[in-house]
């Protein structure tokens, strides 16, 4: 399910470090305080997944039986990145005596040094996961916003920007307020600069790179021409009226000013090669050369919608200063929800680029900000000629979720259904609800008389089991993978 996609020799590296370890009825398999490195595949018996209450109690979210696994992508994601965690709420104990395949995490790291292309379509993989199945049950199908987000900031320190612009707004810390209004100050005219792609060089034989490439949209050529980086407020000019009323509004103190005046060219370009150092840093690039006409700098106007809401082409934006704004919309109304605020020193907008997805929020800047941006091809040529650029970016990521999330994490499992083979049959006991991720799914009943009769079709997005879940004990359908 995770490793599908590996070649055969890199399945069998990971076998290498495989273990066998049994465990009897009521012992745990692991609790809250060991460490989250591991992978663990039922061969023979029956695993429960606990979730630990305030109060010290279990409550049970999953039965695994033999042949599922229990484990968490994003934890992979935090050892290979180099910062495992230990389990806080959420534990694994054996309801019968049972044997189980254990996986370090720490295997893949010596897999991706010796096929350091495969890294990126693995990390692809586990962020099209939270993007599209975590978010997408727990967004449109339970309404879920602010709850699936950390707010807190996750910036890094702008050394070489503040060492350039010692007097200036980028070397302080934004003081806000967040009060609950119906209204926000905002100018109704702003300015956004475009965005360039960098000429595609040659295209190497197919890869796992190239498959990222394919899953994310990235076009492979571009025969547009590049313009200057450094995109000031005298470029393209474009009025944006926001409509939106927001839930929130953030007040700055008058004696703390979000954005350096531009000035000059020089100077821009000065804070642009500053910031460029501090980009560096975050993303871990080895050679300063690779962020070389892929970055350009952008000084917008308070009132500016950076990107909206379902956009499909969207960039990485890193911001120098002032704050970028993160909204969303609550299912079915036009009101939105501030997720989250983008300080200096942090990125946005990684987690679609990364995945090839729809952008799930909108970014605004509700006073005057400047950013680097790096377009989603620019960023998928740094990412082949230094693979391990990732896993900084996917961090990144996962600093951003809630603990709520990765609790989510263990209970979801992906399921490859062959044409014709039933998700769950009629009489099965009702215990889960399955999104359809590709494919088609048919809903069948069968009747007194013995005869089958269709109820409906499921296609990508569609979440099934629902109402068995909810309300009836056995399941009164039985759904098949439509051939």
């Amino acid at each position: 399910r995770v490793l599908g996609h590996f070649e055969k020799p890199l399945f069998l590296e990971l076998c290498k470090h495989m273990v066998f370890i049994h465990f009897l009825e009521g012992e745990y398999v692991f609790r809250p305080g060991n460490q989250d490195d591991s992978i663990y595949v039922v061969q023979d018996g029956k695993l429960e997944v606990c979730v630990q209450e305030s109060d010290g109690s279990e409550m049970v979210v999953k039965e695994v039986l033999a042949g599922d696994s229990v484990h968490s992508l994003l934890s992979i994601l935090d050892v290979i990145t180099g910062h495992p965690t230990p389990y806080k709420t959420v534990s694994a104990r054996a309801a019968t005596n049972s044997t189980i395949l254990q996986l370090s995490a720490n295997a893949f790291q010596d897999v991706f040094q010796k096929y350091p292309e495969t890294l990126v379509r693995m990390v692809q993989i586990i962020m099209v996961r939270l993007q599209r199945v975590t978010f997408l049950a727990l967004h449109n199908y339970l309404g879920l916003t602010t709850e699936l987000f950390n707010a807190e900031s996750q910036a890094i320190p702008l050394l070489s920007l503040a060492s350039v612009t010692s007097q200036a707004s980028t070397s302080k810390v934004v003081r806000r307020q967040i009060s609950v209004s119906t209204e926000e100050e905002h100018g109704d005219r702003s300015e956004r600069a475009s965005e360039p792609l960098e000429s595609g060089s040659s295209i190497a034989a197919k890869s796992d790179t190239d498959m990222a490439y394919q899953r994310a949209r990235v076009c492979l050529t571009s025969e547009d021409t590049p313009v200057s980086p450094v995109l000031s407020k005298l470029s393209l000019k474009k009025t944006v009226t926001v409509t939106e009323v927001p839930s929130a509004v953030y007040h700055y103190a008058s004696d703390c000013p979000v954005v350096p005046d531009p000035g000059t060219s020089r100077q821009m370009d000065v804070i642009f090669e500053a910031a460029k150092k501090d980009l560096l840093t975050l993303m871990k690039l080895n050679d300063p050369s690779f962020l070389n006409n892929k970055a350009t700098l952008h000084h917008v106007k308070g009132g500016t919608v950076i990107a909206k809401q379902g956009d499909q082409d969207v960039s990485i934006r890193f911001v120098v200063s002032g704050l970028l704004h993160v909204y969303q919309r609550k299912i079915d109304r036009e009101e939105e929800t501030c997720l989250f605020i983008t300080h200096p020193g942090e990125l946005v907008g990684q987690l679609a680029v990364l995945t090839g997805e729809p952008l799930i929020f909108t970014i605004k800047a509700n006073r005057d900000c400047i950013f680097l941006s790096i377009s989603k091809y620019n960023f998928y040529e740094i990412m082949r000629q230094q693979p391990s650029v990732v896993l900084s970016v996917a961090r990144t990521v996962v600093k951003r979720m809630s603990s709520f999330v990765r609790q989510i994490d263990f209970a979801l499992d992906w399921m490859a259904l062959e044409a014709g083979r039933a998700v769950y049959r009629q009489g099965d006991k009702s215990d889960c609800t399955y999104i359809v991720l590709n494919g088609r799914l048919r809903s069948v009943i069968r009747l007194d008389d013995g005869k089958k009769q269709l109820t409906g079709e499921y296609g990508r997005g569609d979440l099934i089991g629902v109402g068995s879940r909810g309300y009836h004990p056995l399941r009164r359908r039985r759904r098949r993978r439509k051939r």
